[in-house]
């Protein structure tokens, strides 16, 4: 009986000591969205997102899952035929690796990359009551590239810029949804 628990315990707490091999991030981001110049006044949208990655500290890499947020509305425009309101957005599921390089201070850069799957949206809303909107989706590559400060042992700061691809038909017409993405991130390390 005595041996069973001592082995129990045992592989319990070397389980305990696996699991403190492990590391990761979780930030909040918020930033700005740029988009190609096909999408006009949308071009250019607010954006926020969670930047997430994690994996063994003996891995060269870390297994990346960030997910990103953006929209812009456009306040009334005169047509020829009445006032109009139009909203745009997008968002964004992204999966891949991150490497990040310690430089024996709190800083460490990083770059990662891998597959984005994104929707766009837009709504037109006329005076009349007339409404119609249009949604898609696609898939397509990312690569990024940001930099993160630890001040104290679980806290990061720091910023991120990366670029996507991925095209969508709206209103039969052929845009790519993907962009620039630049902002502030802040969250956990563990």
């Amino acid at each position: 009986m005595n041996k069973s628990v001592v082995l129990v315990i045992g592989m319990l707490a070397s389980g305990i000591v696996q699991a403190n091999d492990w590391t990761g991030n979780i930030n909040g981001f918020i930033g700005h969205k740029s988009l190609d110049s096909d999408w006009g006044k949308f071009d250019s949208q607010g954006e926020f997102g969670i930047i997430s990655d994690f994996g063994h500290q003996s891995w060269p890499f870390l297994i990346a899952i960030d997910v990103f947020v953006s929209a812009r509305g456009d306040s009334k425009e005169k047509k020829n035929n009445g006032d109009l309101h139009v909203d745009g957005a997008t968002s964004e599921f992204m999966i891949g690796i991150r490497r990040y390089f310690d430089l024996n201070y709190a800083i460490s850069p990083y770059v990662g990359g891998g597959i984005t799957s994104g929707y766009a949206y837009r709504e037109i809303k006329q005076s009349d009551g007339t409404y119609k909107d249009e949604n898609d989706d696609g898939y397509g590559p990312w690569v990024g590239a940001g930099v993160v400060w630890r001040p104290w042992k679980h806290f990061n700061v720091g910023f991120d810029a990366r670029y996507s691809d991925f095209e969508v038909e709206l209103f039969g017409k052929d845009q790519n949804a993907g962009g620039l993405h630049m902002g502030l991130n802040a969250g956990f390390h563990w």
